[in-house]
């Protein structure tokens, strides 16, 4: 490329025209490295605190339906044994010597009911087998279900279960003991 006089004045004037206008070549047209970091900073802290307040919904949820589950399961085991204990025959409850089972004799029917509490099932057994808690809560403590309470005559008066259930939704568990004394009739 050959320079000559007339090439240096074009570009000499290109150069120093903006300047006679007032343009100033050092226009702000973007955002400083420094404004940037302190803008990914702020972006960065107020998504760790939105993710943390969210994680923290998800556990007490789970908390909840963990805890939903238990009460439900231990009532509804709860109400099925008073059942049966209302429907029995007194003379014919006899509990077992370690505490894990009661068997007695139905009112409708006079058949014969046997409740046990092992491998994390309470079951009812009769003409099959029915288990009371379900597949979402496990029992947790069998030991001492139940315990036949007798009168002066050796006649039982009332039965005390003792159990203890659990169950978990997504890592988190919850677990509770269930204590209820019927006192039986006729």
């Amino acid at each position: 490329m050959i320079l000559n006089k007339q090439t240096l004045q074009s570009f000499d004037k290109f150069m120093t025209s903006p300047l006679k206008k007032g343009i100033n070549l050092k226009t702000k047209l973007g955002f400083t490295l420094v404004e940037i970091i302190v803008v990914v900073t702020i972006l960065a802290v107020i998504m760790v605190s939105i993710v943390s307040v969210v994680i923290s919904v998800l556990k007490v949820q789970n908390q909840t339906k963990s805890n939903t589950k238990v009460v439900s399961g231990g009532g509804m085991i709860l109400n099925e044994l008073k059942k049966n204990m209302l429907n029995s025959s007194k003379s014919t409850i006899v509990c077992s010597e370690d505490g894990t089972s009661i068997s007695f004799a139905n009112n409708f029917d006079g058949q014969t009911t046997i409740i046990s509490c092992s491998n994390g099932k309470i079951a009812s057994t009769s003409a099959q087998t029915v288990y009371l808690n379900s597949g979402d809560v496990s029992v947790t403590d069998c030991s001492q279900f139940v315990t036949c309470n007798t009168q002066s005559s050796l006649e039982i008066s009332s039965v005390k279960f003792k159990f203890g259930i659990g169950s978990s939704v997504s890592g988190i568990s919850a677990n509770q003991n269930f204590e209820m004394e019927v006192a039986v009739r006729n």
